[in-house]
């Protein structure tokens, strides 16, 4: 299977364990069986309240989580295969969450739906164009006051590690100021991944198409060795905080 980074046939085919470089059935390399360290920080600060979306919420880590911590949680995504899976482990985890296709520059059936908003690694899965549509999209499902929290692959590295798809500061803040949203934050973090899923796929990284990712191969073919067995791997990612007013 080809794989494209902003093609949504090529996302569900990772959730049905076809991702290039990983063992057949494997989960995809940005999966965590818990949630993102950013999102357990936005609980225990308190900022989480009314009714939540988590867009993009892949097989649903992030969602289970909130909802095992009595949240109102909804996880969408383009996937079938993700939102399959999603409900199966909330089901097994009892987390009381609700999940359903959704394309996230669209989300026509959940107009002015949501008090908050979380994304932790779509808006660089999207293409420019589907980019400015998506911020429209939240602007639409999000209720006046609402707030989107957004982590998203940036432009710069920790400790040498790339992210391959990051996305330029200024196209953020346009596209968001374009959309309607005044943001409150803008800095840098970092989004976590599983040793184990990651590394070999990464590595694998540069074939057959080195050329695309050059720079990013070669470091983290040179990084990836040195970090040990069963330990996370951190790549650099923006941390967005903004408003509907």
């Amino acid at each position: 299977m080809g794989w494209d980074p902003h093609s949504k046939e090529s996302y569900d085919g990772a959730y049905r364990g076809q991702f290039p470089g990983g063992k057949p059935g494997q989960a995809p390399p940005w999966h965590l069986d818990d949630a993102q360290p950013r999102i357990k920080e936005l609980a225990a600060l308190g900022v989480l309240r009314g009714d939540i979306a988590d867009i993009g919420c892949g097989l649903g880590s992030s969602a289970i989580y909130l909802g095992c911590h009595g949240y109102s949680v909804t996880g969408l995504d383009a996937s079938p295969a993700a939102i399959q899976q999603a409900a199966q482990r909330a089901e097994a985890a009892g987390a009381d969450v609700t999940f359903a296709v959704a394309d996230a520059t669209e989300l026509a059936e959940y107009e002015g739906a949501f008090d908050t908003v979380l994304e932790t690694g779509l808006m660089h899965s999207l293409d420019a164009a589907a980019r400015r549509d998506y911020a429209r999209a939240v602007y639409r499902a999000a209720r006046s006051g609402a707030r989107w929290f957004i982590y998203c692959f940036s432009t710069h590295t920790v400790n040498g590690v790339p992210s391959n798809l990051g996305v330029d500061q200024d196209e953020i803040r346009e596209l968001l100021a374009e959309a309607g949203w005044t943001i409150e934050y803008f800095g840098t973090g970092t989004y976590e991944f599983d040793f184990d899923t990651y590394a070999p796929i990464a590595m694998w990284a540069g074939q057959p198409d080195e050329t695309d990712f050059p720079d990013s191969v070669r470091r983290l073919r040179a990084i990836l060795p040195l970090i040990p067995d069963g330990e996370p791997v951190y790549v650099p990612a923006w941390v967005i905080y903004a408003r509907r007013p």
